[in-house]
């Protein structure tokens, strides 16, 4: 409304010093004095706006209906003055008001401010009819305010409709800042739960595995089967002591308060160790195929997670096949890629997999997990400045999870990894 009043100011400005026909005496310095008083206003009316813009809205409301009669007497005193000449154009300076009213009030704001227009103006042209002898023409009147009502209208069916939508996306604005304000409530309470409870769970499983360690150092002079519940004991301990290891690390990760220790590291001997390790305690093929892989990594976090993906594979396949693990140098890092011959992962889920508490479908009720693992490798590639992602196997059915590791912070990114000139030649392997 700032440009539209100055708009209209300009325009019987403009009217006033391009007239066509003589004033009668007096009426051009009037015309000229309400002009200016409109000049006046118009900068009163802004230099309040500016101060009230970010205030309450009761000084906005004030601030409205001040502004709205404002301009409907400035602009009815231009087109009474005017009165003397029937076929001036200055009446269009009463849409701006009607419009204003549209703006500020809507539909219903729009005709009533253009209903006390058109009395106005009707009460301007009998005072015309009999002050200067014009004939009084209602077609006319009729012809000049129903277009002013045709534009009050439409403009209050906008304005009705913007304040609508402002509404709606007010209400939705405050929706989204609750669920914010809630996500963040419970990520904190997730981070203070999980550190809890791995903290206050640590202590006794400790001394659990630490006595059942100590027992099972004496299995010859044990029952058969109490030597089974002992190894049954420990191999328990071990997976809960694995799991809180990796709920105090999504913890810390969140605090961000890990960091890396860098050195260079057979990459490849780590995978085999491990895979020795997991073949002995669970009884499933593992093979390891190799290149020569030395990085500077950081080589407790990589075991992390090579051992990670190698539980995932072994869980999520059937158990009678094999879990392949294949380590290269590629790019200035190295590239580790696990494959199994289990189910595969669906295209939907191979972002949200990596998300913490995310889980595939196992392929056994008997293996429950807790969708930690694959979510701690991709934090942990992050970690070292490389990515983890999942492709179908080329040529056979199964998932293939890979990790590139670079160096250093400065290796390539993901894109420059998952394309040429190497990304290609590593899909075609399978």
């Amino acid at each position: 409304m700032v440009f539209v009043r100055w708009g209209a100011m300009a325009f019987a400005a403009a009217q006033t010093a391009t007239f066509y026909r003589p004033f009668p005496d007096g009426v051009l310095p009037l015309a000229w004095g309400i002009i200016g008083a409109f000049a006046v206003a118009a900068a009163a009316l802004t230099a309040w706006w500016l101060r009230v813009r970010s205030g309450p809205a009761s000084a906005g409301r004030r601030l409205a209906i001040v502004a709205l009669v404002t301009d409907g007497a400035l602009a009815t005193s231009l087109t009474w003055i005017y009165a003397f000449d029937v076929e001036t154009a200055i009446f269009a300076v009463l849409y701006v008001a009607a419009i204003e009213g549209a703006f500020r009030y809507g539909t219903r704001g729009a005709l009533v401010t253009m209903g006390v227009l058109a009395t106005l103006y009707t009460a301007r042209d009998a005072w015309a009819a009999a002050h200067y002898g014009h004939d009084f023409l209602v077609v006319s009147i009729t012809f000049r305010m129903g277009v002013g009502f045709l534009l009050a209208t439409v403009a209050g069916v906008m304005a009705d409709r913007s304040a609508r939508e402002h509404r709606r996306l007010g209400v939705a604005l405050e929706r989204e800042r609750e669920a914010v304000l809630a996500l963040r409530s419970l990520g904190e309470l997730r981070s203070t739960f999980l550190a809890a409870v791995s903290h206050e769970l640590r202590t006794p499983l400790t001394s659990i595995l630490g006595f059942a360690l100590t027992i099972e150092q004496r299995s010859a002079e044990l029952a058969p089967a109490t030597r089974t519940m002992v190894e049954h004991v420990v191999a328990e301990s071990r997976q809960l002591e694995a799991l809180l290891g990796d709920l105090l690390d999504i913890e810390r990760m969140g605090r961000g308060s890990v960091a890396l220790e860098r050195r260079e590291t057979d990459v490849a001997q780590l995978a085999v160790d491990l895979a020795a390790r997991l073949q002995a305690r669970v009884g499933r093929q593992v093979l390891v195929a190799t290149q020569g892989a030395t990085g500077v990594v950081d080589a407790a976090k990589v075991a992390r997670i090579i051992d990670n993906l190698l539980a995932n594979a072994v869980k999520y396949s059937p158990e009678h096949t094999p879990v392949e693990i294949h380590l290269e140098r590629a790019d200035g890092g190295v590239l580790v890629v696990v494959d199994d011959e289990g189910p595969g992962v669906p295209e939907a889920l191979r972002t949200t997999i990596f998300a913490p508490f995310e889980r595939g479908q196992v392929t056994s009720a008997h293996k429950p997990g807790t969708g930690i693992g694959l979510s701690l490798v991709d934090r942990f590639a992050r970690l070292h400045g490389g990515h983890a992602w999942v492709q179908d196997r080329v040529g056979t059915n199964g998932a293939s999870f890979r990790v590139y590791l670079p160096d250093g912070p400065e290796g390539p990114t993901f894109a420059t990894v998952a394309g040429e000139p190497w990304g290609a030649a590593v899909a075609e392997r399978g």
